[in-house]
């Protein structure tokens, strides 16, 4: 590690952010999977239901949420989460459109 001014905050390494965006997108995906599990699953048998979007839009509400608050604090989780909600969108509509 190289000299740092003192009162400088040290720097993450590169693999660290690329760990906490990985992380970000996982977890941001697995937030809005789980109500379109659900929803897709209640839809197997008839039309989909009418919880099925407002519960994914929610679900993506807090994800956003979160990623706009950590943003100053954590960029690389908070654009993880950007990535992995805008994928589980991506899924949603793929999946609730195809039924």
């Amino acid at each position: 590690m190289g000299y740092a001014p003192p009162g400088t905050p040290p720097q993450r390494s590169p693999f660290r952010n690329f760990l906490r965006f990985t992380s970000g997108v996982f977890a941001g995906f697995v937030i809005v999977f789980i109500p379109t599990f659900f929803a897709g699953g209640s839809a197997i048998e008839g039309s989909l239901s009418k919880w099925a979007w407002p519960s994914v839009l929610a679900a993506a509400l807090l994800c956003a949420a979160y990623a706009w608050f950590t943003r100053r604090r954590n960029p690389p989780m908070s654009a993880g989460v950007w990535v992995g909600t805008g994928l589980g969108l991506l899924l949603a509509g793929a999946c609730f459109t195809g039924m």
